[in-house]
């Protein structure tokens, strides 16, 4: 028996073969529509020292210590005033109890909402490019995306752990997604018109990965 659970997803747009850890217990396989289960296995066989290398990884990120009188959110440690967050943060620190995910994912709903809720109007103006809806989500891949019929934008509540000029960026990237649907050249001038330096959000979501997953993992995986 496999000490994670394995997952195949298997699409015709697919190429090649894929390995990645969804999350500490989870080991996603990415293949063509045309590949068998039987070589997806023998593909998860041969790099068996990758998928150990990738687990050691995992227990170092979810033994990170948190300390238990800060909160992150917006990308810094930030003290605790709040009683019931306060107690919250506490049992997340011996083991993910419900009561205290839900607490905690709702706060940082109402943290991430109440700044992008002044943030979107101030940005749809000096573009001219206006949403229908904001919406939520708890995606860990996906940091935010445009519905470009709709006009929706959804946001992973993950962004609650990040600095609000990242936040920025974000939003004007999904702005900018309601007239191009793709990264052709005109989407990136239109960014860079707005966004002096988008790929700064690539390099500060490097240097903070290990916690970021820990947190992830902590509050918003069940």
């Amino acid at each position: 028996m496999l000490p994670f659970k394995l997952k195949i997803i298997q699409k015709r747009n697919y190429k090649n073969l894929r390995m990645s850890f969804r999350d500490s217990s989870t080991l996603l396989i990415s293949a063509p529509k045309h590949f068998t289960k039987k070589r997806c296995l023998e593909f998860l066989k041969q790099n068996q020292s990758w998928i150990e290398e990738q687990q050691q990884l995992w227990n170092q990120r979810l033994n990170l210590k948190l300390p238990n009188h800060q909160i992150f959110l917006f990308g810094e440690w930030q003290n605790i005033q709040n009683v019931e967050i306060q107690n919250a943060w506490r049992e997340l620190h011996h083991s993910p109890i419900q009561k205290a995910q839900k607490t905690l994912i709702n706060f940082y709903q109402n943290e991430l909402d109440s700044y992008i809720q002044v943030q979107i109007p101030l940005f749809s103006t000096q573009m001219g490019l206006f949403p229908n809806r904001i919406l939520y989500g708890k995606s860990y891949n996906q940091l935010a995306c445009c519905y470009h019929k709709t006009k929706n934008l959804r946001f992973s509540l993950r962004l609650a752990f990040t600095p609000k000029w990242l936040i920025n960026s974000i939003i004007i990237h999904e702005l900018a997604h309601i007239r191009y649907p793709n990264h052709q050249k005109d989407f990136w001038n239109l960014i860079n018109t707005y966004d002096q330096n988008p790929q700064k959000i690539h390099i500060w979501l490097k240097e903070h990965q290990d916690l970021l997953l820990l947190l992830y993992q902590k509050i918003f995986k069940a």
